[in-house]
């Protein structure tokens, strides 16, 4: 813990320690930015953590009192990239530990696995019965280019899926467009051709017993209405 002593060192510091979510061992050289979320302080603490798995930085222009909003990023290749906010009043101890506000932990990324669950990206909209990339579906897309940018071997499948309302026909020709549609919007922002695939399968993968003639709410076929991002090589 020399680290975390030499931090002490100083009236006020922020600490972090960075483990694979798995296994729990330290990951080195994980990449850490750690941003003002109200735009006062710029960036806290940018940097790479040590074997141990920490890294720390000294708040020389904050003091005990102070209240925090910090936007913290993590990222390492090889694992999925991790944003969270930590808001904080920095106590008598000076000493903010982010593992206390925040799991600091990154999951490894794995053949099979989802990237959209894997960072929380949320649903991507699509105006009725067209195919087109809306602002906020592109906003959830730029998170997918970021993760296969930061890992340039990934090969990804992206599909599309609907509920079962409407025909089979046109459910499965509409979400054939919206997957090639989305995998044209990530190669137009640099990613090549060959590392994604976007493919429409319709009403053909229910998550739920909500197909055809089967009454159901909103809710339920809202589960059926989905965009996965399986990774099928690293």
């Amino acid at each position: 813990m020399r680290d975390l002593e030499l931090a002490k060192l100083s009236n006020v510091y922020l600490w972090m320690k960075v483990s694979d979510a798995k296994t729990s061992a330290p990951l080195q050289g994980a990449d850490v930015r750690i941003t003002d979320e109200r735009g006062i302080g710029g960036t806290m603490m940018q940097g790479a953590t040590e074997a141990s798995g920490e890294i720390f930085t000294n708040l020389k222009s904050m003091s005990v009192g102070d209240s925090l909003v910090l936007r913290v990023v993590l990222s390492k290749p090889g694992y999925f990239p991790k944003t969270g906010v930590v808001v904080k009043r920095i106590d008598k101890t000076g000493k903010v530990v982010l593992n206390d506000h925040m799991d600091c932990s990154l999951e490894a990324i794995d053949i099979g696995k989802d990237i959209g669950k894997a960072i929380d990206i949320k649903p991507i909209y699509f105006d009725l019965g067209k195919h087109a990339i809306r602002k906020d579906a592109a906003a959830e897309l730029d998170k997918i280019v970021q993760v296969m940018t930061d890992n340039p071997t990934m090969v990804i499948e992206l599909g599309s899926h609907t509920d079962a309302r409407g025909s089979d026909k046109s459910n499965l020709a509409l979400s054939d467009k919206r997957a090639k549609s989305s995998a044209a919007y990530i190669v137009s922002k640099g990613i090549a051709k060959d590392r994604i695939a976007g493919k429409g399968y319709g009403e053909s993968k229910l998550l739920n017993s909500c197909g055809n003639g089967t009454k159901c709410s909103d809710t339920e076929h809202q589960m059926n209405r989905r965009t996965e991002f399986i990774i099928v090589k690293m």
